[in-house]
């Protein structure tokens, strides 16, 4: 059930932590370690069902990991926990040569992805985003619509696009710091 989310990975992690105490019925995937201090042992990575839904809980800022370098473990375990909760239907997929940030937003007649380049120095040294090339989305349709067009919002411009049973996938040949895709649905 939860074999998306194990990983054997151990991250370092000195970031403010709220400890939580999780319910029986949770299933704690990970535990801080190391340190000596009050919160070693405290739950770092919670799973949980109810009823038809399913959370992942990180209680600190393991996000800051990657502040200091890049940690595939770490990438991972956040690509996992978004599949396990989606039960494995995720809505919106990239696939890009450096970290790209993603969001969806439904509107009646479109759905709506907003691209973030996360493509810096992860150390802070510098603000510059290196654009990506060739950044790959995978998109799932709602059921009973189809696709009209798509196009670039912030860039301007309409971007071809294959139908894949259920989903469309389509390339920005350039990200810069941002763009937003609207996908024109009709009904069938």
């Amino acid at each position: 059930m939860l074999s998306e989310l194990e990983d054997d990975a151990v991250f370092m992690h000195d970031e403010p932590h709220l400890v939580v105490e999780p319910s029986a019925e949770a299933t704690v995937l990970a535990r801080l370690m190391g340190g000596g201090t009050e919160k070693e042992g405290a739950a770092a990575v919670v799973a949980h069902t109810y009823g038809k839904g399913r959370a992942v809980y990180l209680p600190g800022r393991l996000d800051a990991i990657q502040c200091r370098r890049l940690t595939p473990a770490f990438e991972r375990l956040v690509v996992g926990a978004v599949r396990w909760a989606a039960g494995g239907h995720v809505p919106v997929e990239v696939t890009a040569e450096a970290p790209v940030s993603v969001s969806l937003f439904d509107q009646p007649d479109r759905r709506v992805v907003h691209l973030v380049n996360l493509n810096g120095d992860s150390t802070f040294a510098s603000d510059r985003i290196e654009p990506q090339d060739d950044v790959r989305v995978c998109l799932a349709v709602p059921e009973g619509r189809r696709v009209q067009h798509i196009r670039r919002l912030w860039d301007e411009g309409e971007l071809e696009f294959t139908d894949d049973d259920g989903s469309i996938r389509f390339t920005l040949p350039r990200l810069g710091y941002y763009e937003a895709v609207a996908v024109e649905l009709r009904r069938e």
